[in-house]
């Protein structure tokens, strides 16, 4: 019988990671829980114990607060039979704790980002393994890479090998003297292939939002930019242009980001009208994106210009679509091969479309890429086989001193 590991969850309930948290139930949004599937297969999984951990720093009354939020949190999301962890004595009974470098390292801003200064202090002399997931580790880079350091974490993961492929990542992190392995994004179970090629749209869909504009100076210094996915402002400025080769559906959250801080009425007041349905959320959020990639032969979800892939990649592939990404690492860690299983392009607006204009002319060669790419999705990159490895991972991780390659 395989002995127990129990694994510790740090403050699941402060984002919308792996549930929406009590603020955004409350308001009724609608948003991607990314890593809903991970804490789904977690649960169920042979002999893994989950612990959820509130907050560890800070004045007792603000742990008392968070351990609160924490427990009706669980109950809110059909999780309260999941044991709770309310103090550091508690916690140490665990093997391994993981927790999201974002909200608890760094954040967008730098007040609150410099905050993680006391979460790695409260964290660092727990006596079990630190597992820490870098998305958007962009935010506040050089605070949150100071805080993850002195973490000292035992392991990092993120939906890419940033170590190997992030230019960006290796030149903010060298620090931090952790191994590094992927954890790619798994498709949900209703992202399901439900139409032949030859009933599809033979053009390219483009989903995915365009992120609030960045503001860390280091960031725009190093990219030139303050755009976090490029290649989708640039598709979403010349959509107009390519209407033979491509529908956009890309949202632009940033052009209706209120700068100014709303006083308490103006909250309040645009807090009882999301609950009451009369203010609406972007429509980007509402889509059903599992029939959007079913209608169209081919589909680009642009990375984030720091070497992470958009979930969008692998929920369109399940879809049925072809997928059409830049070619690079980021993809091949994953066992996808360019002209196998996606389409690739050189991360230029005009090879883009030359190469759905090439596909457009060649349905044949789509439906195969097509078919593999759906094919991988759903072994390759399923739940199963990426959170199998990674449940592996973190027994080895418990049991020994190494962490394999």
């Amino acid at each position: 019988m395989v002995a127990p590991l129990y694994l510790a969850l740090y403050r699941p309930h402060s984002d919308i990671w792996f549930r929406n948290n009590l603020g955004r139930i409350l308001r009724r949004d609608l948003l991607p829980n990314k890593y809903a599937p991970l804490l789904d297969y977690l649960r169920q999984a042979d002999a893994v114990e989950l612990i959820f951990v509130p907050r560890l720093d800070g004045s007792a009354l603000a742990r008392f607060a968070d351990a609160l939020k924490l427990w009706l949190w669980c109950r809110v999301t059909g999780l309260g039979g999941t044991r709770l962890a309310l103090t550091a004595a508690s916690v140490s009974r665990a093997q391994v704790l993981f927790l999201m470098h974002y909200g608890n390292l760094t954040y967008e801003t730098e007040p609150v980002a410099s905050r993680g200064a006391a979460v790695a202090r409260a964290l660092t002399s727990l006596p079990l393994r630190k597992v820490v997931h870098l998305t958007h580790y962009v935010y506040c880079v050089e605070t949150g890479a100071k805080n993850l350091a002195a973490l000292k974490p035992d392991l990092l993961v993120a939906e890419s090998n940033l170590a190997d492929h992030a230019d960006y990542f290796r030149a903010h992190f060298a620090q931090v003297n952790a191994p590094f392995v992927g954890l790619p994004y798994t498709a949900a179970a209703r992202f399901q292939s439900r139409r032949a090629m030859s009933e599809r749209t033979n053009k390219m869909v483009v989903t995915g939002s365009i992120t609030y504009k960045m503001q860390d100076l280091a960031f725009r210094q190093f990219f030139g930019t303050q755009e976090l996915q490029p290649m989708r402002r640039q598709l979403f400025d010349v959509a107009s242009r390519y209407k033979a080769e491509m529908d956009c559906l890309v949202s632009d959250l940033d052009s209706s980001r209120v700068i100014a801080r709303p006083n308490r009425l103006r909250r309040a007041w645009n807090t009882f009208r999301r609950i009451t349905g009369v203010r609406t959320q972007h429509d980007y959020f509402r889509r059903d994106v599992v029939e959007i990639y079913n209608s169209y032969a081919m589909f680009a979800v642009p990375e984030e210009v720091c070497g992470l892939p958009a979930i969008g990649f692998v929920e369109g592939m399940a879809c049925g679509s072809a997928y059409v990404g830049v070619e690079g690492g980021m993809y091949r860690d994953l066992g996808m091969l360019p002209g196998v299983h996606y389409i690739a392009y050189d991360g230029s607006v005009e090879d883009l479309m030359a190469q759905v204009r090439y596909h457009q002319q060649h349905p044949e060669r789509t439906e195969a890429i097509a078919k593999a790419g759906c094919v991988l999705a759903h072994t390759v990159l399923g739940a199963d086989a990426v959170y199998g490895d990674f449940v592996l991972t973190l027994r080895q991780l418990a049991g020994t001193s190494e962490v394999p390659a």
